[in-house]
């Protein structure tokens, strides 16, 4: 065997055999409409501390959450 054929089927060796089926890779499926409430901002958090509302937890607190803001805002604009 010359070097060349020698080098040759040490190659076909190390890049292994294709015929035994690989793994394949895993598809991720994105959703639609990404969850809000994974990445909200530590500043957001504070300015509802701020005007003493908690902030809301799932989506369908938020229409609740927007009233007591108004509220507030009905309250302070009478204040001041």
């Amino acid at each position: 065997m010359s070097k060349k054929e020698r080098e040759e089927a040490a190659m076909i060796k190390v890049g292994g055999d294709r015929k035994k089926g690989g793994k394949k890779p895993k598809i991720v499926k994105e959703t639609e409409e990404q969850d809000i409430f994974n990445n909200i901002d530590i500043s957001l958090l504070n300015l509802f501390g701020f005007l003493k509302i908690s902030p809301p937890q799932k989506k369908e607190d938020l229409a609740g959450k927007i009233e007591e803001i108004s509220s507030k805002k009905v309250f302070y604009e009478t204040e001041g």
